[in-house]
């Protein structure tokens, strides 16, 4: 068993850590704030003999406005993120979901690989396990998500998770698989958004929230050493957690 209480506070550290526009600033942030507010107020008091510094301490006050609000909305997602884990969510009864991207999944394969990620949610469920897992991606993540929400009618109470890196994480998929991504969100019991813009190494703070929040991994990993599933699925060996590869 793990102590859920020590995985939820791990949790949302990383993800705090982990954000570029985190609200514990660095000292080189905290300069550059200052030198904005007194420049701003400089600029701001030749009002009346510069139209053009008024201009500039404008566009310093705004800049100033807008990092302020972008850092207090990823802090209430941040927040949102907490308390989605603390009320919904045990992970003893969880399992995540890693695989490959549709480029790495042979499309012959799709059909017969949906029919095992069907049988094997079954047989967890039998096991106690109720939410699952997903983050989104195009491929694996997918098909996995459309596997438990296609479940629901026969298991009332399965809980699915859409675990989303950034908000707009689907805009460069292929048509059809926005259409499928829109359509499992519109059913998911819960999309934990992780922060509103891309970053880099947002996909790998997706990947820890997976793992930090289960006890077992489903995958479908080719056991080449490249490449985000097998990231996910080193850290998940190294934390222990049991996982059912289903790779051929």
């Amino acid at each position: 068993m793990h102590k859920k209480n020590v995985v939820i506070m791990k949790t949302a550290r990383e993800i705090h850590n982990g954000n570029k526009n985190r609200l514990n600033l660095p000292l080189h942030k905290l300069f550059g704030w200052s030198v904005r507010l007194i420049l701003s107020g400089f600029c701001w008091s030749l009002y009346g003999g510069s139209l053009l510094a008024w201009l500039i301490g404008l566009w310093l006050v705004k800049e100033l406005i807008t990092d302020v609000i972008r850092r207090s909305r990823d802090y209430h997602l941040v927040i949102n993120t907490l308390i989605h884990t603390v009320m919904t969510m045990d992970i003893t009864k969880s399992v995540a979901f890693t695989g490959h991207r549709s480029e790495r999944i042979l499309q012959v394969r799709m059909l017969y690989l949906y029919l095992d990620i069907v049988s094997q949610v079954k047989r967890l469920y039998s096991l106690g396990y109720r939410y699952f897992l997903s983050g989104m991606a195009e491929g694996f993540d997918l098909l996995a998500a459309q596997a438990v929400a296609d479940l629901k009618m026969e298991y009332t109470d399965i809980r699915l998770i859409a675990v989303v890196p950034f908000r707009r994480q689907s805009d460069r998929y292929r048509p059809e698989n926005k259409s499928l991504y829109d359509r499992i969100m519109k059913t998911a019991d819960e999309p934990v958004i992780l922060r509103e813009d891309y970053c880099k190494g947002c996909f790998h703070h997706r990947n820890d929230y997976l793992i930090d929040n289960s006890e077992i991994v489903l995958a479908y990993w080719d056991k080449q050493p490249y490449g985000g599933t097998y990231y996910t699925v080193g850290k998940a060996r190294m934390m222990n957690r049991n996982i059912i590869n289903l790779y051929k």
